[in-house]
């Protein structure tokens, strides 16, 4: 697999404005317009109250990337995404590749088609959170209630974003946005490992059995054998990999495993878990 860093400096405009600064990713809007010298610390004062108009406007995040032949010759590129907050439309050379709504996932999109050799660029458009909460809510047959510290902050129980972003007790109602986490191109031929979920089940006899479920993605469908390791422990399976997403589980007894205890009754044994796929390319 080959990937390609999208971190470290992008063009940040508010269109309605005609405002346009350098732009911090992973960051924030906030954080960016406050290095630029547009908005005061809103942590002093009452500036918090001078800010309102941030999370209500529409940001626009963008920059050009360049990726190498032995990226683009790969069968599957996916733009990974590992946090947007919140509502986004991403745009690929001009074309819509995906929209977003929840802060606290990972969003993929497939983006070969729209891909070009030399330069590309990547644009990310944010509406306000707090518009598309209260369009969430009048869409709802009954109408459910919501706590607002605030009194600004209608319908923050409709939408997947930090809910003290909209005001607490003890913090300020900011809203922030932006891409707040990291982003990167990933590209591959065979098969790539999506995620690992690890299950387990305690027996009487202390051995312990652990249910591993992995997902996989193949362009094209692949043949292997998918591998776990615990420490020094090895086991394997074979798969057919269909094309698309594909589940795997292996269940797997661990006997006489040395246990976690809490201080003072014990050792905290911990076990390094990897799973890997090897096709006809190698491991993955």
């Amino acid at each position: 697999m080959r990937s390609l860093d999208l971190n470290g400096e992008w063009e940040l405009v508010q269109p309605g404005r005609n405002l346009k600064i350098s732009a911090t990713v992973p960051g924030q809007v906030q954080l960016d317009l406050l290095r630029a010298g547009v908005i005061p610390d809103p942590y002093v004062g009452a500036a918090e109250d001078t800010q309102n108009w941030v999370a209500d406007e529409i940001w626009e995040y963008s920059r050009d990337f360049t990726p190498d032949d032995a990226l683009l010759a790969k069968q599957q590129v996916c733009l990974v995404c590992e946090g947007l907050d919140t509502v986004a439309e991403i745009f690929v050379n001009g074309t819509s590749v995906g929209r977003t709504q929840n802060q606290f996932r990972t969003y993929s999109f497939s983006i070969k088609p729209f891909l070009k050799s030399g330069k590309n660029s990547l644009r990310i458009v944010f509406k306000p959170a707090a518009a598309y909460a209260a369009q969430q809510a009048v869409s709802q047959p009954l109408a459910l209630p919501y706590v607002d510290y605030t009194g600004r902050n209608e319908h923050r129980n409709f939408i997947r974003k930090c809910q003290a972003d909209f005001g607490w007790d003890w913090g300020p109602a900011l809203r922030p946005v932006g891409i707040w986490r990291s982003l990167r191109l990933e590209a591959w031929n065979e098969a790539r490992i999506d995620a690992v979920v690890c299950g387990q089940t305690h027996e009487p006899n202390g051995d312990v059995l652990l249910n591993l479920r992995v997902w996989l993605d193949s362009p094209l469908g692949a043949r292997g054998r998918l591998e776990a390791r615990l420490g020094r422990r090895q086991t394997q399976q074979t798969v057919a990999l269909a094309v698309g997403e594909n589940r795997v589980e292996i269940n797997w007894r661990i006997e006489n495993p040395r246990r976690w205890w809490p201080r003072g009754y014990g050792e905290q044994v911990l076990y390094p878990l990897s799973v890997v796929f090897i096709g006809e390319g190698g491991e993955i």
